[in-house]
């Protein structure tokens, strides 16, 4: 689990700023978990538009992109964009029984090899939370990701 994130609710515009910052999480909403990046967002999204983590994957991955860049050794920013926000959103509206049967399906794929299924469910849980708020603020949610 080297990537360092923090997923944070902002704008498109915040996107440099949030590239300068050490800690994002200090001036906007959002959470830190370790070990986490984009290419999961994109595996999730494939899973709730298709059913199948590899259905949309490349799709996704070409919407759910860099924004910025604080400097040249990073941190790098990616933006998921209102309407991809919106689709995860959904996470937090789901019955228990879907919630982990969406859990169990992530978890298995190979981004999260070696990782334990109650840190699957916990970041599934923040990550769907944290949508629904970008979601009803209309905003973007930006993935700060460190080595």
């Amino acid at each position: 689990m080297g990537v360092q994130t923090d997923v944070v609710i902002a704008d498109l515009d915040d996107a440099q700023a949030i590239a300068e910052m050490a800690t994002p999480t200090a001036e906007w909403d959002g959470f830190t978990f370790n070990g986490f990046d984009h290419v999961q967002v994109c595996t999730l999204l494939s899973l709730l538009s298709a059913g199948r983590p590899d259905a949309e994957f490349q799709h996704y991955l070409g919407v759910v992109e860099p924004v910025a860049v604080g400097g040249e050794e990073g941190p790098v920013v990616v933006g998921v964009k209102p309407e991809q926000v919106a689709e995860l959103a959904a996470v937090a509206r789901l019955d228990e029984a879907e919630f982990e049967s969406l859990a169990a399906s992530w978890a298995a794929t190979e981004e999260f090899a070696g990782w334990s299924g109650s840190d699957v469910r916990e970041l599934l849980r923040e990550l769907g939370d944290l949508a629904e708020s970008a979601s009803l603020q209309g905003k973007c949610l930006m993935l700060w990701q460190s080595l």
